[in-house]
Order: structure tokens, then sequence, then C-alpha cells
């Protein structure tokens, strides 16, 4: 009899939780992912020449990069949070897919009941085939789209999806089924998503500083000295750029 005193007292109690557990769970606000990348209108032109002689047989141009075209397949967010020598076993969230290859800066993906919390990673599936958008440093208005590959070094391979899982340690990737850390600077240091409000991630090219991924140079080592960039023949090397400019992607993060 007493027991089933106690069970007639509790059920009010288990009602309440369960109603405001539900009611937590269905909270949402709405999360939008932009690529983003600066273009100054106006460049100084550097002071090295056009064609760059140095004890190569290849002819070598010095140049800047501007842009990159590129096919990003999908982005999925995670509450929980990508850990070196952890398998991929993190619930993920998709905010959009895609198969069209566009300029780095043409990408928006955004979902309006995305579960409030806090969120620490970040996946995204970039395809193997990609362009460099690039001017040379003597004349600004000479721009190449130099075709490049993510990472099997096959110019011909359209179906390869090479994914990137980005956290606070940084950029992974899955190797022999668990994560393997390839670039601690590239780092999304979490975002919150909060009851009907908007909350903006970018992804800027060059990372997150205010200097412009155009202010690196690299040299275009043109290996067959015909004057056309041609991938898996030609090579992009001798990056340099700002310290301000130490990675390839960075993440920004904006509340309404």
């Amino acid at each position: 009899m007493k027991s089933k005193i106690m069970l007639l007292l509790l059920l009010p109690l288990l009602i309440i939780v369960t109603g405001c557990s539900k009611k937590d769970d269905e909270k949402t606000g709405k999360l939008v992912f932009k690529t983003i990348t600066e273009l100054p209108a106006k460049q100084t032109a550097a002071q090295a020449p056009f064609l760059k002689n140095i004890s190569s047989t290849a002819d070598v141009y010095v140049m800047h990069t501007l842009n990159m075209k590129a096919t990003i397949t999908e982005i999925r967010v995670s509450q929980a949070e990508v850990k070196a020598g952890n398998p991929n076993n993190l619930m993920w969230y998709k905010i959009g897919e895609n198969d069209q290859l566009k300029y780095f800066d043409e990408y928006t993906f955004e979902v309006d009941n995305l579960p409030v919390g806090v969120y620490q990673s970040i996946q995204m599936g970039l395809g193997n085939i990609w362009y460099r958008v690039a001017a040379h440093q003597s004349d600004l208005n000479n721009i190449v789209e130099m075709k490049e590959t993510m990472g099997n070094n096959n110019c011909d391979d359209n179906e390869t999806v090479i994914m990137d899982y980005f956290s606070n340690d940084g950029n992974h990737i899955i190797e022999n089924g668990v994560f393997k850390l390839v670039s601690s600077g590239e780092k999304v240091g979490g975002f919150e998503i909060k009851e009907g409000k908007i909350t903006t991630v970018y992804l800027k090219l060059g990372g997150d500083s205010d200097v412009p991924i155009t202010a690196c140079t690299f040299e275009w080592l043109d290996n067959n000295n015909n004057g056309v960039w041609d991938c898996g023949i030609d090579r992009a090397d001798n990056f340099e750029c700002p310290p301000e400019v130490d990675v390839m992607f960075g993440f920004i993060v904006e509340y309404e």
C-alpha cells in the first residue's frame, strides 16, 4: 500500500519532468553557413618581374591567389567534439548539400530548425577537383584558373569527396577508422544555436584575420614551359604570406 501511494505521488512529478524535457528538445534556432573571401578593389603590384629567372628548367611566375572554385558537397554540424584518435560516432545534423562547382564566396547553406545548444564540430565535404583563381603579380588583370586536386593527384577524378572535420583542436580527416589531426590552425571554437535566433558561421578563405589571402604570393612552376597551367604537370610552390594568414580556412561566428 505504501509503495502504491509513493508511485501515485511520483507520477505527477514524472509527467512534469518529461513535459519539460520534451519542450526543451523542441526548441530550435536558425543556422546560416556562408563562405567568404576578400577581394580588394585595388591591389599594389609587387616588385618581382612577370617571369622569375631562377636556376631551374621550369619558367616560374609569381602569383597572387584571389579566390578558389570548389564543390562543397555538404555541411554538417555536431554538438559533440571531434577528437584525434576517436571514431566518428558523433550525431551530425545536415545543414545543406550541393553538387555544383562554385566560386568560394558563392556558398550559403542554412537550416531553420536546428536544436538549440552549443555545437563544437563542423563536417565539410570537398570534391577532389578544384581551381585556384590567381593573378600574375606583375599584371593583376591577367587572371588564371588553375585546376588542382584535393587529395589523390588524379586530375580526371571528379567523384572522390574529401571529408574534413573541424573542432577546437583543428581540422581532421578519418584515417584507419578514427579522426586524425591534419591542421591545428584550422579550428572552430564552437557556436551556439539560440531559440528563435539566427547564428551565422562564416568560413573565410585565408583564415579569420582582416588580412586577405590576396596578400600572399606563390610561385607557379611551369614545368613544360608552355605558359599554360597544366594540372598534374605544373606546380604551385613557395607560398609566402603575412603572419596573420597562416591557414587556408578560418571560422567567424556572428549572432543575431
